[in-house]
């Protein structure tokens, strides 16, 4: 019953829900990256 409901309701947004894990990818990556600048240009400053 619940896990019938759960399915067709993902179903039904999954358009949506990729879009989303698709733009929290994107953000994880996108934020992972820059602390990676930051830290690469920190690291210059003390050798």
């Amino acid at each position: 019953g619940t896990w019938k409901l759960l399915g067709s309701v993902v179903y039904a947004h999954s358009k949506e829900l990729i879009t989303a894990w698709y733009i929290g990818f994107l953000v994880l990556i996108f934020s992972s990256f820059l602390v990676y600048l930051v830290e690469k240009d920190a690291n210059n400053q003390f050798s």
